[in-house]
């Protein structure tokens, strides 16, 4: 199976190849992250890649290995949005303002996710939305704003 096949498939296709053994958590993991490299300087969707991403596929696959019965969706790469609190990640909700800050815990979907066996790849960018003291809106992904600013969404509206 090519890298392409593997970064296009379900979670419910992965999945099922990860318990049958066709692939490996590593090689799954390992084709996410090259097509996030491949792809992340014109697309800008992660504001953070999980360097530890590897070495979690890895310990997935020894269990497998070993026998462990191990939940469906084991092994799986899963992409995390940046609003949600992560503790070996910064977790910034895409603002400047917490630009850097690492959570001592993880909010209780990753937790959930990460009981679950999937591997998560990073953090993914987001919009900012901010009620101005004139009541108006501005919404932007403060972190990407310094990356792209022609591309941002940057609007004032009155509510």
């Amino acid at each position: 199976m090519s890298a392409a096949d593997l970064t296009r498939a379900t979670a419910a296709e992965l999945a099922g190849m990860l318990a049958s053994g066709e692939v490996s958590s590593v090689d799954a993991t390992q084709a996410h992250l090259d097509r996030i490299s491949a792809v992340e300087g014109d697309v800008h969707s992660y504001l953070h890649v999980n360097a530890a991403a590897i070495e979690t596929a890895a310990a997935i696959d020894a269990r497998r290995a070993a026998g462990e019965t191990l939940p469906e969706l084991a092994g799986v790469p899963v992409a995390i949005k940046d609003v949600l609190c992560t503790l070996d990640m910064p977790s910034t909700a895409g603002s400047k303002i917490l630009e850097g800050w690492v959570p001592p815990y993880d909010a209780t979907v990753v937790a959930r996710l990460r009981a679950a066996g999937l591997v998560p790849l990073g953090k993914t960018n987001m919009a900012v939305v901010t009620i101005l003291d004139d009541g108006s809106i501005e919404e932007v992904s403060a972190l990407l704003e310094k990356m792209l600013p022609a591309m941002c969404i940057n609007f004032r509206q009155h509510l």
